[in-house]
C-alpha cells in the first residue's frame, strides 16, 4: 500500500526544467560565396519581428538601404552582408552573434555624434 501511494504522488510533482545555457541561441548556415566556396556560418538562431525591425532601423541609422519590414527579407540579408564586410565580420547575410553586438555599438556610436 504505502508503494502504491509513493507511485502516486510521485506522479504529481512538478517537472523541473535544465536552466537554459544559451547554447541553443545559434545555428549553422550553410552559405556559398561569390566565388563557388562553400562555408559553414554561425548565425543567431529565431529572431522575432521586433528583433528584425530593430536590426533594420540600425541599419537604416546608419545609412545602409533597407526599408524597415521586420522581415529577415532579400533587401535586410544584402544590407546585412555589406555590414559584415564593412566591419570585419565576412561577407555573410546573416545575422551573426557579433553583427548584434558591433551593430549596436556602431548605432550608438553615431548617434551619440549627431547629438554634438
Amino acid at each position: 500500500m504505502i508503494m502504491l501511494m509513493s507511485a502516486i504522488h510521485a506522479q504529481t510533482l512538478p517537472i523541473l526544467k535544465p536552466k537554459s545555457t544559451g547554447e541553443n541561441t545559434s545555428m549553422l548556415c550553410h552559405y556559398v560565396d561569390e566565388n563557388g566556396k562553400e562555408h559553414w556560418v554561425k548565425t543567431v538562431k529565431s529572431l522575432n519581428k521586433k528583433q528584425i525591425s530593430k536590426i533594420q532601423q540600425q541599419l537604416l541609422f546608419l545609412d545602409y538601404s533597407v526599408i524597415k519590414t521586420g522581415v529577415l527579407d532579400v533587401q535586410t540579408k544584402r544590407e546585412l552582408a555589406l555590414f559584415n564586410k564593412d566591419n570585419a565580420l565576412g561577407n555573410y547575410p546573416y545575422v551573426l552573434p557579433d553583427t548584434q553586438s558591433v551593430l549596436k555599438a556602431k548605432y550608438k556610436e553615431k548617434k551619440k555624434a549627431v547629438k554634438k
